[in-house]
């Protein structure tokens, strides 16, 4: 995969699309709090197993991926920091209001509105894996981002886009690990993202 992701190819680009989804529907799949599936989710056996299921003939049809279907939508309210100091403190902060302005509600004087995330939720049939319940999490492709080489920051980052975010985090980072780029370049760079559906495949 690093000589796949190192060249301007067909294959490099499939290759990164695949991951972008397959990463997409681990998330979606994913409905109880984050510290409860990191240790599955970040388990190199099973990151290995999901890489293997990737081909290089032909897209993954969503059944292979997951048994779950992912509903598609955009939102234009995220904004995200990335901040480093002189002693090497990194900090990376994505937040969201959700669709359109959150829930257009705010409390005086605090200056902010509120998000609407409580949208993401089922609340009509309790089968539904996204019926709110305790400790069930809502559905975000949220991915404030610090890598490290060798122990080091060398990047922290984040986007929105709802759908496109993920594969844009992921398209910026293999431009510089893979390919050497600057962090201005990589992200300058023109690139492919799957967005859920295809009028927002680019």
């Amino acid at each position: 995969p690093r000589t796949v992701l190192g060249a301007d190819s067909v294959d490099r680009l499939h290759l990164l699309v695949e991951s972008a989804r397959i990463a997409l529907m681990d998330v979606s799949d994913s409905r109880v709090p984050s510290a409860l599936r990191a240790r599955e989710l970040l388990d190199p056996d099973r990151a290995a197993a999901r890489a293997a299921a990737i081909r290089f003939d032909r897209a993954l049809a969503d059944s292979e991926i997951s048994q779950r279907t992912l509903m598609p939508w955009e939102e234009k309210d995220t904004t995200h920091l990335s901040a480093a100091d002189a002693l090497g403190n990194v900090a990376v902060f994505t937040q969201s209001l959700g669709r359109t302005f959150g829930c257009f509600a705010a409390t005086p004087g605090l200056g902010f509105p509120y998000n609407n995330f409580l949208d993401a939720f089922e609340y009509a049939d309790p089968r539904s894996q996204d019926f709110i319940r305790p400790l069930q999490a809502p559905f975000t492709t949220l991915a404030p981002t610090i890598v490290l080489r060798d122990g080091t920051p060398i990047l922290a980052l984040g986007s929105a886009g709802t759908m496109r975010l993920v594969p844009s985090v992921l398209i910026t980072i293999s431009n510089v690990v893979d390919r050497g780029m600057t962090l201005r370049e990589a992200m300058e760079f023109p690139r492919v993202l799957w967005g859920g559906r295809k009028e927002n495949t680019v």
